[in-house]
């Protein structure tokens, strides 16, 4: 691995914490013959207790005496009396996967991801499988990779239900969240489970036995044992192996300076949430009562206490070393060494100079000519550098940062919104509104309609000159504001009973704002706070300009102007 691999496998080591194994051929101690143990065992550590184990004893893997045993070690060519297969099942096809061979050592498995300090759970399914996808996404929504064997049902279903369990955790329907899931399998048709896959309504094929599903991962892996022809892509990966290969693909899944960063920030507040919790104790509760009890509007103290617990989680990122170094000046470089020449236009060595002293300070005559080209003296543009000099896809890409920077992003989309300071809607025509009502005029709301401030964001007619960025279905929407006074517009909007407030009912997939007589408004986003603090102090200061009548020779004289 290069370097800037180091770090992104570094990143994702940090921040990973479970892993969820689903394999009907699952045991925790290959050389246990008693079949009632194998199940307790397996069923012990499982957070996954209703899950039906399988009552007969799973065959042995390969050769070798019971532990505890004085028996001669079992020959591969078959199975001793005690593991003699029902006559009525269908007998195991080597050159599918689901022969005896193809066994997941669960217990060696769930052994090397804790050395890595990573928690792994095992399911193993039993007869039809029935409803397991369902109970394998909802262990998906709080773990960070997800195993899958192909064959998971008796008889053999050929890969459906395994399909099924991709599917589920792949939808559309899924919460957006990044996923990896491996299909980590003895069957050596790649093709067919490849072909499979791509069945899947919206799936990309990234490269061999690699899939993009809506923001779901898939990499085909194949067991130690698997039997794959001489012609075959696929990439066999030992039980002590795969792991690390798990982590190697959910740190490609995640590359980038900016998602390391991010990763190995979260990482850090995982590695700290009980210290979080420990601080933040019971012990506070009377004093927390006792200040609501002490607000003229009670319910301030609610959004006091999510500050309180937002401001410890960022303590804990503020003063994380490995955070600032995942962000800073040398792992930069080490993204950029990983670049082609032909993504840049200047030297590397240009661009090291820029991040270390920062464009404005940078003599010209310090780079070669053809690099200070590229840096006029009064407005320059560093992204496109690293765009072959594309301002087109500079600006694309910088535009796509700002909103970030600015706009804040809708994790729960599910819930409630309502009208207050920042919130940008918009009216059936798709023209843009910033709410700038105080956000303490925004609550408690006695009446049942409330007089809302609204300010215009125009898209922008001069390119050069706007105040904000939104991306909407692909395109990027330049606006423009206009802090004046004579801009506002005031419209009446219906209150919430219930929540005294001007809340948003959600309709048709968005969340419209109901006004007495303009129709509805769609939620489209929210400034962040310190951004919609700004666009209300520029108003301010364009309604307190005060004007004189002075001497023109004094006021020239005050801005240093000829008289």
């Amino acid at each position: 691995m290069t370097a800037i691999e180091d770090l992104y496998v570094s990143a994702a080591n940090r921040f990973l914490h479970s892993v969820v194994v689903v394999d009907d051929r699952a045991r925790l101690t290959p050389e246990d013959d008693d079949a009632d143990e194998v199940e307790a065992d397996l069923e012990d550590p499982s957070p996954f207790a209703g899950l039906p184990l399988s009552g007969t004893k799973p065959p042995e893997l390969g050769s070798g005496a019971n532990e505890g045993s004085d028996a001669a070690p079992r020959p591969d060519s078959g199975p001793s009396s005690q593991d003699a297969p029902d006559p009525e099942d269908p007998p195991p096809d080597p050159e599918d996967g689901t022969a005896d061979e193809n066994r997941l050592d669960a217990g060696l498995l769930i052994e090397t991801f804790a050395r890595l300090g990573m928690v792994c759970s095992a399911i193993r399914p039993e007869g039809a499988a029935s409803d397991v996808e369902r109970l394998v996404a909802r262990a998906a929504s709080r773990c960070d990779i997800v195993t899958v064997d192909w064959h998971l049902a008796t008889p053999d279903d050929h890969g459906a239900k395994a399909l099924a369990v991709v599917n589920e955790l792949s939808s559309e329907q899924d919460d957006g969240r990044l996923r990896l899931l491996a299909v980590y399998t003895g069957d050596p048709r790649g093709d067919q489970i490849e072909a499979a896959l791509i069945g899947l309504s919206r799936t990309a094929r990234l490269g061999p036995l690699l899939f993009q599903r809506n923001s779901t991962r898939i990499v085909i892996l194949f067991k130690e044992n698997t039997r794959l022809p001489a012609h075959s892509t696929g990439e066999i990966v030992t039980v002590v192996d795969l792991p690390q290969r798990l982590i190697r693909e959910f740190a490609r899944l995640c590359e980038g300076i900016v998602p390391a960063t991010a990763m190995t920030a979260l990482g850090a507040v995982r590695g700290n949430l009980h210290e979080i919790l420990s601080v933040l104790h019971g012990g506070h509760d009377r004093a927390f009562l006792g200040h609501r009890l002490a607000q003229d509007n009670p319910d301030d103290a609610t959004e006091h206490l999510i500050e309180l617990i937002v401001s410890e989680v960022r303590s804990v990122i503020d003063e994380d070393a490995e955070t600032a170094r995942v962000a800073g000046h040398e792992a930069l470089m080490l993204w950029l060494q990983d670049r082609e020449e032909s993504e840049l236009a200047v030297s590397t060595q240009t661009i090291e100079t820029l991040s270390l002293r920062g464009g404005s300070k940078i003599v010209r005559n310090e780079l070669g000519n053809s690099d200070a080209d590229y840096l006029p003296k009064k407005k320059w543009h560093p992204t496109a550098l690293l765009a072959s000099g594309d301002r087109l896809q500079a600006d694309d890409l910088n535009a796509r940062l700002a909103e970030r920077m600015t706009v804040r992003h809708l994790y729960m989309r599910s819930s409630p919104r309502r009208l207050e300071l920042g919130v940008l809607i918009a009216d059936a025509d798709r023209h843009y509104w910033v709410c700038i009502q105080p956000l303490c005029d925004s609550v408690r709301l006695e009446k049942a309609t409330a007089r809302v401030p609204l300010l215009p964001c125009r898209a922008s007619e001069d390119k050069a000159k706007f105040d904000l960025v939104l991306s909407a279905d692909d395109e990027i929407l330049q606006l423009a504001l206009r802090p004046h006074p004579s801009e506002i517009e005031v419209v009446e909007f219906a209150v919430t009973p219930t929540t005294k407030d001007v809340g948003a009912t959600f309709v048709e997939g968005e969340w419209r704002f109901t006004s007495k007589s303009r129709g509805a408004y769609m939620y489209v986003s929210q400034l962040k706070p310190d951004q919609a603090q700004r666009i209300v102090q520029d108003l301010g200061t364009t309604a307190s300009r005060v004007g004189l009548n002075e001497s023109e020779w004094l006021r020239r004289k005050t801005r240093g102007e000829p008289t």
